[in-house]
């Protein structure tokens, strides 16, 4: 009786085992199906999604590099397409570059008018020297002004250049 009991009890375990499997087989197949598709749809996404979002970034990047190895042209500005970090990282520098060439633009305003008044300088000193002495030189000499001239005449070429050159 005892492995009558036994074996029954076996059968029924066999028969269980059976029935989970046909039951769970189809289901197991579902559920990696399922998951292997989920896993499909994110990379996508990811995918997508990353492109997305580098692809201003490199705008950007080669905008900023173009403008960079330029000659110092500051006109160049980024476009801005959408509103979000990287168009607010664009119009952020598209402001500070036109502060700057408005610095520039001032530094070279002064500039020239620093030669205008060197060469205005320069010109005084000769007519101011001249009616004190016979000799021009002489007159700076007297008032302590004798290699002044020179040195204004060293530095003129170098402020007119400084005028033509371009910011």
């Amino acid at each position: 009786q005892r492995e009558t009991v036994v074996t029954y009890l076996d059968l029924l375990i066999a028969e269980r085992r059976a029935d989970i499997a046909r039951t769970l087989g189809p289901r197991l197949i579902l559920i990696t199906a399922t998951l292997l598709a989920a896993l499909a749809v994110a990379v996508l996404i990811s995918v997508v999604l990353s492109r997305r979002i580098a692809k201003p970034i490199i705008a950007m990047e080669k905008s900023l590099r173009d403008i960079a190895s330029g000659t110092g042209d500051l006109t160049g500005r980024l476009a801005i397409e959408s509103q979000d970090e990287i168009g607010k990282t664009s119009a952020a520098f598209n402001d500070f570059a036109e502060k700057l060439a408005a610095i520039l633009a001032s530094v070279r305003d002064a500039t020239t008018h620093l030669s205008d008044i060197g060469g205005n300088l320069a010109a005084n000193l000769v007519d101011f020297a001249a009616p004190v002495g016979d000799e021009p030189v002489a007159g700076l000499q007297l008032f302590g002004l004798s290699g002044k001239i020179h040195d204004l005449d060293r530095i003129g070429p170098e402020i007119a250049a400084l005028r033509v050159r371009r910011f």
